[in-house]
């Protein structure tokens, strides 16, 4: 990222969150964060101009941090923290100033100022996200897709099919219309242009 005119790596490690310098190394700021098994697999989501959004499992939730100048540096404070939004594996989408991932097995949109939950949907497991179009691509754990609106107003589907059996743990790729989903058995492209 670019925050303040200072280039940053941040990484979200064993231990938790941290930015470095991708010079030289240089610790920038860091946040610790625990879980079980030392497991913090979401990619962190940096939401410009100055907001950094941490999660995890294993009953440990969500922060989201504001960065702080500090000389050629920076600080990281919280802004708030949530337990009810628990991002297992899969990195969450911002739209706006919303946010769209997975709470454990629960689909969930929140505001991203408050960690205030707009809607809620079971169905999916632990998933995967990817945005296209103003809807969201959502794959199950177990092979549902389907098409949902990005909306904070309501949980709304236009589409869906079970498209493959099996653990499904990795997210979609999405290219020129067509969508590339795999398990550890099988890929199937499904295409979303007809």
């Amino acid at each position: 990222i670019n925050f303040n005119g200072t280039r940053q790596i941040i990484f979200f490690s064993a231990l938790g969150g941290v930015a470095l310098a991708p010079e030289n190394g240089k610790v920038y700021w860091r946040m610790p964060w625990i879980t079980s098994y030392n497991v913090n697999a979401a990619t962190p989501l940096f939401i410009p101009p100055d907001r950094v959004f941490l999660s995890s499992g294993y009953d440990v939730g969500a922060v989201m941090l504001r960065l702080r100048p500090q000389g050629d540096a920076s600080t990281a404070e919280e802004l708030w923290r949530s337990k009810s939004f628990q991002n297992i594996w899969a990195t969450s989408i911002v739209r706006g100033e919303f946010m769209y991932g997975f709470d454990k097995g629960t689909l969930k949109c929140i505001n991203l100022n408050t960690a205030e939950e707009k809607w809620a949907q079971r169905g999916f497991g632990t998933g995967a996200l990817l945005f296209a179009d103003g809807h969201l691509i959502v794959l199950g754990d177990k092979g549902k897709l389907a098409l949902v609106e990005a909306t904070p107003a309501a949980f709304v589907e236009k589409a869906s099919a079970q498209i493959m059996e099996g653990r499904c743990l990795t997210v979609p790729a999405l290219a020129r219309g067509k969508l590339f989903v795999r398990n550890a058995k099988e890929m199937v492209c499904v295409n979303l242009m007809n």
